[in-house]
């Protein structure tokens, strides 16, 4: 399996990790293990789903906050796209539902916007592969 990501979720990872004292660098341990030893079937099939496509899904999963002891409900949340057709995950964004960073949701907006920004790095072959990300394996 392949995961990448867009340069939006590098940025908004970056934030967090920086805000230590906020309690968020828990964050890529969250994802990373939720994400490890999953089937690419259990990735798809998310019942969290944002958007469905005949190539694509679009996910809004929730993440405990491992750090702060928070459950799923109030820990983190990331958006990825994953492809029907190929072993590929995409991380578009992470961002925390409570504290400085934090984001009650995200408009469909900013998800279309999402979307835009991975085909557009995706043509200019500007994914980043996640194990290129220091600290960053799943």
């Amino acid at each position: 399996m392949q995961y990448y990501s867009i340069s939006a979720f590098r940025e908004a990872l970056n934030k967090l990790l920086k805000k230590p004292k906020d309690g968020y660098t828990s964050v890529v341990n969250d994802i990373c293990n939720d994400f490890k030893e999953k089937t690419i079937d259990e990735i798809r099939n998310n019942r969290d789903m944002v958007f469905d496509d005949k190539t694509y899904r679009i996910v809004k999963l929730r993440l405990p906050n491992s750090l702060q002891k928070l459950s799923k409900s109030n820990g983190f949340r990331l958006i990825y796209y994953v492809n029907k057709k190929k072993d590929e995950v995409v991380f578009l964004y992470v961002y925390p539902k409570r504290g400085n960073l934090g984001l009650i949701t995200i408009s469909q907006e900013r998800i279309i916007s999402l979307l835009d920004d991975l085909i557009q790095e995706s043509q200019d072959n500007k994914l980043t592969e996640m194990n290129s990300i220091s600290g960053f394996q799943i």
